[in-house]
C-alpha cells in the first residue's frame, strides 16, 4: 500500500481521522479472536465493509469475522442488539455510514453507493487507497458529523 510515501502526510491524515471523535470505534475486549483483531487482517481496517460484514452476521449468514462475533463477551454484548441492525447503528451511532434503509455506503465508491456483497481480500487491497483518499475527503467536509 503506498498511499501515505510521505511520513509528514501521513501524520496529517492521521490526525485528521484521529480528530474526529465520529471516527472513533469501542469494541469489547477479551482474549483473540476480537472484532479489533480480526478487521485489520479481514478488511484492512476497512469500516465500512466490517459494517456490512457485521450487517450479514444480523442477518443470519455466516461471515468471515464470526469466529470473533461469537466470541466471550463481544457475543454478549452484540445479542444485546437481537440481531437488529438499524437498531446496533442507532445506539451505536454509526448513521454516518448508512443510507436511510440502513444499506451501508460504499466508502471507496462514493457516498452514494451501497456494499451489497461481502469483499475478498484481492478486493480490499485494490480499493484500500481510494478508500483512505474517500474516507479523508468526507471527513474534511464534515459527512461523519451528521447526528
Amino acid at each position: 500500500m503506498d498511499y501515505h510515501p510521505d511520513f509528514n502526510d501521513w501524520i496529517q491524515d492521521y490526525e485528521q481521522i484521529r480528530g474526529n471523535l465520529n471516527l472513533h470505534f469501542i469494541w469489547p475486549r477479551h482474549r483473540p479472536p476480537t472484532i479489533n483483531t480480526y478487521r485489520y487482517a479481514i478488511y484492512k481496517d476497512r469500516f465500512d465493509y466490517l459494517l456490512f460484514d457485521l450487517k450479514c452476521h444480523f442477518n443470519g449468514s455466516a461471515t468471515p469475522m464470526q469466529k470473533a462475533y461469537e466470541n466471550g463477551t463481544t457475543k454478549i454484548w452484540l445479542d444485546q442488539f437481537n440481531h437488529d441492525f438499524p437498531k446496533f447503528i442507532d445506539q451505536m451511532q454509526l448513521n454516518s455510514f448508512v443510507n436511510e434503509n440502513y444499506e451501508v455506503i460504499d466508502l471507496a465508491a462514493g457516498p452514494t453507493k451501497v456494499i451489497n456483497k461481502l469483499a475478498t481480500a484481492p478486493e480490499i487491497q485494490k480499493t484500500i487507497n481510494i478508500y483512505l483518499a474517500n474516507l479523508l475527503d468526507l471527513n474534511q467536509k464534515g459527512f461523519f458529523n451528521k447526528p
